[in-house]
């Protein structure tokens, strides 16, 4: 289980990464949303950093249990297929881009925002709920895919 405390957070401002959700040329999510995307300081960050890398492996990884969904489709059908995923709205989830930069927000808004969050051609992301059994994978090449076992991708 990977716990945090209100001191493992910095603000969206100083985050490396605010241009995904506060600058109008990339992505604008909306002033409420952005206060429930809480950027993760260094330390714990890089301990998401760790905890990713051993949920996502190469997406041509054979034997792998999961839905897969290909993230090049109409962003509309991307939440859908999203929402339809057994994860609760208001579930909290990490979402890691590296060792180094890793975010807390909510399910319903990372839906809301995936294609900030999955920049295709640059990110390979690892979102997973720090108390549930399930990781959701995505590749820089628009591949998703969602297993129901923490190390199972």
């Amino acid at each position: 289980m990977f716990e945090l405390s209100e001191n493992d957070f910095i603000p969206l401002d100083g985050f490396s990464e605010r241009w995904r959700f506060a600058d109008a040329t990339y992505g604008y999510v909306s002033p409420d949303l952005q206060e429930r995307i809480r950027p993760l300081a260094a330390e714990p960050a890089s301990a998401a950093g760790e905890e990713a890398r051993s949920r996502h492996p190469a997406p041509d990884s054979r034997g792998i249990e999961g839905a897969e969904f290909d993230a090049a489709a109409e962003p509309g059908a991307v939440r859908d297929w999203l929402r339809a995923l057994p994860v609760s709205p208001r579930a909290k989830v990490l979402v890691s881009w590296d060792a180094r930069t890793a975010v807390l927000t909510d399910w319903e808004a990372f839906i809301a925002y995936w294609d900030d969050f999955c920049h295709t051609a640059s990110d390979d992301v690892t979102v997973w709920s720090p108390d549930a059994q399930w990781t959701l994978a995505y590749w820089h090449d628009d591949l998703l895919r969602f297993s129901s076992r923490p190390h199972a991708i």
